[in-house]
């Protein structure tokens, strides 16, 4: 209903403009995107830009969904994606005083 408003012919053409994937080429800084397979909102993962771009990592996973890879019966505190983030953070500062 609002994307003619917007200026975009149908959702698909919205969910085109608004994806990260065509940015991806240009990124310069140390990147990691995490994602699963089973994640509703997502119709395709950039496996092929992150491989093209020494600068990205995509850490794909089977499962997780879109809601930060929660833990267990009662997901409190840390999550899967808290912990893969704080890894990669000590990897690149662990490059960076070796260098």
């Amino acid at each position: 209903m609002l994307l003619p408003f917007f200026g975009f012919k149908d959702r698909m053409e919205y969910y085109e403009d608004a994806s990260s994937i065509r940015r991806i080429p240009h990124i310069r800084t140390p990147m990691l995107f995490f994602a699963s397979e089973d994640d509703p909102f997502i119709s395709r993962h950039p496996t092929v830009e992150c491989a093209a771009n020494p600068f990205t990592i995509l850490a794909l996973t089977a499962h997780g969904g879109h809601g930060a890879f929660m833990e267990g019966v009662l997901p409190i505190g840390h999550t899967r994606m808290t912990k893969t983030v704080r890894e990669y953070f000590e990897a690149i500062l662990h490059m960076h005083r070796a260098s």
